[in-house]
This record gives structure tokens, sequence and C-alpha cells, in this order.
């Protein structure tokens, strides 16, 4: 019988207190969710025409019928501002905002999550992110609509922003979403080459933590069957765009990834995100038996050899790629 040596799981906390709706039409639950809670919204979108969606004026005039008052912050930028969050904060001042919802990509749930936070701290969203002011109050509540597999940022607290003066990035803590809605019938709306390289971005960080040892055996498990599942998903999208069960399976996939197993694998040592094939060119020579576990669990390569298992599976990788047409994001 084969032996395996078992590496030791590193401790850790872990607390995810969002909830989560996940499931065909979900977002037509949005204004019920709302009615019972909450008597204005700021509504923060990616782009104009996100917020013009059929689905989302529904909401809008249900709302309006209800009697709650809604306002927006539209263009979000790819890279987050500090003046994009100083204009949303002053939006829930001035409209009294008790509930905020992101709906699109990684940059308008980023904005909401530090709106929602800095908006209760009486401070500029410059003062707030660089500790000038301490934040004491409770956050405004934040609902997050993804139309992206966004790589979990739909359900985590961190984001990411530039500094306006002096273009820096920084990367800054916030409170957990209080609801995450997985609708895959939004997601089917975006453009097919946004949703692919979507699925890229979700193996980036998933190779991050599995191939520098930053996971223990029974996450490394885990990873190979996620990994599966982004690429039959995958392909099965390019496929058939509509398809909504491959693109609810790909949305769990980019939710596992970051906010389960990799909330439990964080390490600053992990590598720098690049596709497979260049990760496996530059450490080949120190250690390939990842790379030919990789083969064997993901692709079921059967070659006794490791070195040529490991090769053998960057090349089905490269095929895959090739399947679904795009070689870079």
């Amino acid at each position: 019988m084969k032996s395996f040596t078992y590496l030791l799981m590193k401790a850790f906390n872990y607390t995810h207190p969002t909830k989560i709706l996940s499931g065909e039409n979900t977002c037509s639950q949005l204004a019920s969710i709302i009615s019972v809670c909450y008597k204005s919204v700021l509504f923060i979108c990616t782009d104009e025409s996100l917020c013009n969606t059929s689905f989302l004026r529904k909401i809008k005039r249900s709302l309006n019928e209800l009697g709650i008052g809604f306002c927006e912050v539209t263009n979000i930028p790819q890279l987050l501002k500090t003046s994009t969050i100083q204009q949303g904060i002053q939006k829930c001042i001035d409209h009294n905002v008790d509930c905020i919802i992101a709906l699109g990509g990684a940059s308008a749930l980023d904005a909401a999550k530090l709106i929602g936070m800095a908006a209760r701290s009486e401070t500029t969203s410059h003062e707030y992110i660089w500790d000038i002011q301490q934040f004491t109050a409770d956050p405004i509540p934040v609902i997050t609509v993804p139309n992206l597999s966004a790589a979990g940022l739909e359900m985590n607290n961190s984001i990411a922003i530039a500094n306006d003066e002096t273009k820096e990035t920084y990367h800054y803590k916030c409170h957990l979403p209080t609801l995450t809605v997985m609708d895959p019938t939004l997601t089917a709306s975006a453009p097919l080459k946004l949703s692919v390289c979507s699925a890229l971005d979700i193996l980036d960080h998933i190779f991050k933590y599995y191939f520098n040892g930053c996971s223990d055996d029974s996450q490394k498990y885990c990873f190979e069957r996620l990994i599966f599942g982004i690429i039959t998903s995958t392909q099965d999208i390019v496929k058939s765009p509509d398809n909504l069960k491959a693109i609810e399976e790909l949305l769990w996939c980019a939710a596992i990834t970051r906010d389960t197993l990799g909330a439990l694998t964080q390490d600053e040592t992990c590598l720098s995100s690049e596709h497979l094939a260049q990760i496996f060119n530059h450490y080949t020579k120190k250690d390939y038996a990842s790379f030919a576990r990789f083969a064997r669990n993901v692709f079921g390569v059967d070659a006794s050899d490791d070195l040529t298992a490991a090769q053998l599976g960057i090349d089905l990788y490269g095929n895959w790629m090739k399947t679904i047409g795009v070689l870079s994001c």
C-alpha cells in the first residue's frame, strides 16, 4: 500500500457571517429583502448600463411602490480611487442611506465595502483609509451582487484602492458584506471574454497557494477539485454562454477559493499571479513533484515519472486554454 507524508495544517481563526443567496433569478428577491429592514438604498454600479438593466429597473419600481428611497453612484473606475469613495460617502449623508447594494465587478464591490464603513465615521475617505481617524461606528450594511465570478471579492472584507495624489495602490480591510446574491442569470449577461478571464483569475489565486506550499494535504485535495470544476465549467460556458448551471458552478468555485480555502492559506510568500506554464518553467528545477500531482489528480495523467507527468499536465493545461479561446487576459 502506498504511504503518504502529511503536511501539518497551519493554525487559523475563521469566521464568515455573510449570508449567501444563490440560484437562478435570486436577484428578483432583492426588493422584498430590502423592504424588511431598510428605508434608503445606495446602488453602486460598475458602469451606468448596469444601473439601467431590466432587472434593476424592476427592483427600483418595487422600491418606489414600497416607499423606499434610493440613489446611485455609477462608472466606478477599475482601480478604485479615494475621490470615488468620497462621492459615495456624500450620497449616504445626503440621502440618509441605511443599505448599500453593489452591482458589477471588483471595483464596485470594493467601493461598497469601504463606503459602508467610512460613511458612518464622519470623516473623508482619505482620512479614513490612512488612519487619521479611527473607525468606531457600525458600518452601513452592504449587499453584493457580482456580475462576474469575482474570485471571492463579493464575500470577503479586503479592498484595493489608489491614492488620487500619489497614485500608489493600497490594500485595506473592511467589514464583511451582510448578504451576497449570486444569480447566474445576471452573470450570463456579461461578455464571454470577461467570464473566461474571471475563470483564469480564480485559477491564478489557487495556483499561488497550491504550488508554493501554502496549503496542507486536505486543502490541496479540495483545490484540485476546484481546479477541475473551473476547467470543466469554463469549457461548458464557452460552448454555451447561457449555460446557467455552469455559470453558477463557476460562481461557487470563486467564492470557495477566496473565502474558505484561500482564507485559511494566506501567506505573504505566495507566488505572484502568473499562468501555470510560466510558473512551471520558472520552478521546475526546484520542485516538480507538485506539478506531477497536479497533472495526475486534475487531468488523470498516469505517467510514473514525476517530470514526465508534470510536463504532460502543463501541456494539457495549455491545450485547455486554447479550447476556451483565450491565451492571456
